[in-house]
């Protein structure tokens, strides 16, 4: 399989002179882009590299120009199977990866840092002194330091080095490590009757401070909760996002032009399944507004960015007679009236990660089955007919929400950051022959 890149101009009515192209990149395995960063010259993708039979997986990055054409390519694994799930790119160009690890049926965190081709500089895991670390996002912080969220289980071991899985709970887990992947400082959150939680994302706003958004299970019932702290942990304001019947799932957050936005997909009672953009007072917590967007079968959101004439969202639908995902691309306004929504693909399963804006481009990764060679990557530049050409109507609903405050309770964690021996040589680096093929999606 290879990787989704896609590129979409915005043109806001104006005529410009564009031009298209529509590229599979990827390997003969089965490839899968995940997270797209914009470099200085093109784009940098990130994500996972599996065998056909999906039994073992490495991290996969690759990085092109501003018009697909690859630089250079390497994956990152080992022994056992690595999945990548957070990257940012630093002011030098060097990229900062929250992986797992998996090994002997645990999970484990593993911070990869390669520099401006993809060398590997440093690999960090973290397990706590011997529990499950799954990290979900990394942001960066001050002088080099990076916080990562996602959770902790803290299992209860027996003798013969097994452990039972039965005890186990997630803690929504916080890391600050520094520029070299030392532990800094490390954080679960407790909740009453040892119940569970986990962290979404992590956002960083204009103050210098860190909004996260997570789940977590309370008085029997499933809660969003939202939460913003300063860069040595401490919490600034903490909120229970209060949905009625609907329950938030895989949520991604973001912040650009002064707005926290977040969207993933909300389920309800009923059945129904839509995705929806929520803008958020960075501030105070406070819900400015929130929208759901679907049609007749299931939307899901799967990212959110703004500039500042517009919000560009992506997703997958699955209206309009396909039994399989498909890439879903929108634009609201900053008030969140829906705009225009395009469609992209076929009767076959396909995904979509969180754009990133480049000038008026809008540029994703994701992958696809519908290719030529079967599961591919694609990498699209959609000139000015992109409207035109894919546009199809989903329904706009408003979606009341309102957020309650709530204590959380965080205790540090002081066990050691690794309960086995590890060191940079067990990353194994492997440059990638990666094949370009010209579509038309």
């Amino acid at each position: 399989m290879k990787l989704i890149i896609a590129g979409i101009l915005l043109t806001s009515g104006i005529l410009l002179t564009t031009f298209e192209f529509q590229k599979a990149i990827g390997t003969s395995g089965v490839d899968r882009g995940k997270i797209i960063l914009k470099s200085t010259d093109g784009f940098i993708v990130v994500g996972e590299k599996s065998s056909t039979d999906f039994t073992r997986k490495e991290v996969f990055v690759y990085q092109t120009d501003k018009q697909g054409n690859v630089q250079w390519g390497k994956s990152y694994g080992g022994n056992e199977s690595y999945v990548v799930n957070d990257a940012f790119l630093d002011s030098n160009q060097h990229i900062h990866l929250s992986s797992e690890r998996y090994l002997n049926n645990r999970e484990s965190l593993i911070y990869l840092h390669l520099n401006e081709t993809g060398d590997l500089q440093n690999a960090s895991p973290y397990d706590e002194g011997g529990n499950e670390v799954e990290p979900w996002a990394i942001a960066p912080a001050e002088n080099g330091n990076k916080l990562v969220v996602g959770f902790t289980k803290i299992a209860d071991f027996v003798p013969g080095g097994f452990y039972n899985a039965s005890l186990e709970t997630k803690h929504l887990y916080i890391l600050k490590e520094d520029a070299n992947g030392t532990k800094i400082w490390s954080k679960k959150l407790m909740l009453p009757n040892n119940t569970s939680s986990f962290a979404y994302d992590i956002t960083k706003t204009s103050d210098g401070n860190y909004c996260i958004i997570g789940q977590a299970i309370m008085d029997n019932a499933i809660y969003n909760l939202l939460f913003k702290i300063n860069t040595n942990g401490s919490i600034i304001w903490s909120k229970k996002i209060n949905e009625g019947n609907v329950i938030f799932r895989n949520i991604t957050t973001s912040y650009a032009n002064n707005e926290l936005l977040i969207t993933g997909y909300a389920e309800d009672d009923a059945g129904s399944t839509d995705m929806f953009i929520s803008k958020i007072n960075d501030t105070n917590g406070s819900i400015v507004w929130s929208k759901r967007y679907g049609k007749l079968d299931k939307e899901y959101g799967k990212g959110v960015i703004a500039n500042e004439n517009h919000i560009i969202f992506t997703g997958t639908t699955k209206s309009f007679g396909s039994q399989q995902d498909q890439i879903m691309v929108g634009k609201v306004n900053h008030q969140g009236d829906l705009l225009w929504t395009n469609k992209y693909g076929s009767n076959v399963l396909e995904d979509v990660s969180a754009p990133i804006l480049d000038n008026n481009n809008i540029v994703f990764t994701g992958f696809s089955l519908r290719t030529p060679n079967g599961a591919e990557s694609l990498l699209f530049n959609v000139g000015q007919n992109s409207k035109t050409d894919h546009e199809k109507t989903i329904d706009e609903h408003n979606f009341p929400l309102t957020t309650t405050s709530i204590n959380l309770d965080f205790e540090d964690m002081t066990t050691p950051s690794f309960g086995g021996s590890y060191t940079l040589s067990n990353t194994i680096v492997t440059p990638l022959q990666l094949n370009s093929t010209n579509l038309n999606f």
